[in-house]
């Protein structure tokens, strides 16, 4: 019974901005609106960018703390938006939850490895499903379309899924078969603090930004590269300090 109580715990965030979201009525927007406004839709909704999400954020935080310049600018012509905005920390807080949940019956109820594996397959298989039935299994249409800038409940099940069948092959290979010792992934992991104070320092630096000249229709390739060759150097550092033993951590 303990268990389930903690679960209903778990899925409060989510009810919470499911209700705010679906529910609060904003001027000149579609009740339940979730797209990036601007000219999509054929400008249909024009100012109703991130519908309730944004709406929330204008009213608690102001238009003038929180982020400006989003993604949805370059292609939609969209306002102003933060994707870390007040909405969208419920509906993270239920995916940290989901990997709460996952770390313990890994590691605290002392299952068989079987039995781990079936049950981390089985729930990732469902959030998948789950996420593919609000999207329609689509990339921009159904129920709730899979946004990552809005955090919306399909972007979130689609991320917990793919993390529980992705631990449920790692957990394979390391802790089971002991194929692998998690390089370098082991190492990136107990420096995870300075690799990410790193990179929004130094982030738009060589060597962790590296932008190719390249035609209009192969850019995406060229930042693509870029980011692997940043990823790299980071891989790279972090190893160096697991070598030197020098540990940072909050």
């Amino acid at each position: 019974m303990v268990i389930y109580k903690y679960v209903l715990l778990g899925m409060l965030p989510m009810l919470i901005y499911l209700a705010v979201t679906q529910t609060l009525s904003v001027e000149d927007c579609p009740t339940g609106y979730n797209g990036p406004g601007g000219i999509s839709e054929q400008s249909a909704h024009y100012s109703c960018t991130g519908g309730a999400n944004r709406y929330v954020d204008s009213q608690v935080l102001g238009p003038d703390h929180y982020y400006q310049t989003p993604t949805c600018m370059d292609v939609y012509e969209c306002e102003s938006y933060d994707p870390e905005g007040i909405m969208g920390g419920f509906s993270a807080a239920f995916l940290a939850v989901c990997g709460l949940f996952v770390g313990r019956f890994v590691s605290v109820y002392g299952m068989h490895p079987a039995v781990v594996i079936r049950r981390l397959v089985g729930s990732g298989v469902l959030l998948c499903a789950a996420a593919a039935g609000l999207c329609g299994t689509s990339e921009n249409s159904g129920v709730m379309p899979v946004n990552k800038n809005l955090w919306s409940p399909s972007f979130v099940l689609l991320c917990a899924g793919f993390a529980n069948l992705l631990f449920a092959a790692l957990y394979y290979v390391v802790d089971v078969r002991h194929k692998w010792d998690g390089w370098p992934l082991r190492e990136t992991g107990m420096n995870s603090i300075v690799l990410y104070m790193g990179h929004e320092i130094l982030g738009a630096y060589m060597p962790l930004s590296v932008y190719f000249t390249l035609e209009s229709q192969s850019k995406h390739w060229g930042l693509l590269l870029s980011n692997v060759i940043g990823v790299t150097v980071c891989v790279g550092v972090a190893h160096w300090l697991h070598g030197k033993k020098i540990y940072i951590s909050v």
